[in-house]
């Protein structure tokens, strides 16, 4: 990524920085909410939890167990194998689970994490698509402290993941179109 290539000290302190203040922000976040969207009262993380929880299991990729009036709303057999979430998540929550049992926290710090790359990534496609590396911090300040981020991380939902791929996917995007071989 050359993250820093080209960078004076200053700026590599402040991105740094930026992006320091911006994790440990999160994580105060999550030790000091409440979690943002209980399980039973969404559909979203209780299918994703579960569809986790059945992968380890040995249940398949299926929402076999699923509770709560959710339950009542599917049109599909909980018991056979389903395609109404992708897999990527799930897949993320059972290794996450198999690793330290389901402590969603552990998923919640995963998830900061993941944001410290979005940032890192928005820093790096800003400074790209501008060429300036006060846009490029400008916009990692941005990202670094909008609250709807922090609220997405203490949800079992694809969010940020989707938001760090999408980034990615941005900046290789934008690096191949600049140096193209």
């Amino acid at each position: 990524m050359r993250l820093f290539s080209g960078l004076k000290r200053s700026q590599r302190a402040w991105l740094i920085g930026i992006v320091a203040v911006g994790f440990i922000a999160r994580v105060v976040w999550m030790f000091a909410m409440p979690y943002f969207v209980p399980l039973t009262q969404q559909a979203d993380p209780q299918e994703y939890n579960q569809l986790a929880k059945n992968l380890i299991a040995g249940e398949g990729y299926c929402l076999k167990g699923l509770s709560g009036h959710f339950r009542f709303l599917m049109r599909e057999r909980l018991n056979e194998p389903s395609a109404r979430r992708p897999p990527l998540y799930p897949l993320l929550l059972a290794a996450i689970y198999r690793i330290f049992g389901e402590r969603y926290r552990a998923v919640f710090l995963l998830q900061c994490l993941f944001d410290v790359v979005t940032m890192l990534t928005v820093f790096a496609l800003s400074r790209r698509l501008f060429g300036n590396v006060t846009v490029g911090l400008l916009a990692t300040g941005l990202a670094a402290s909008y609250l709807p981020f922090f609220q997405q991380n203490i949800v079992l939902m694809t969010e940020n993941l989707n938001m760090m791929l999408t980034t990615l996917s941005l900046w290789a995007i934008a690096e191949a179109v600049a140096s193209p071989r």
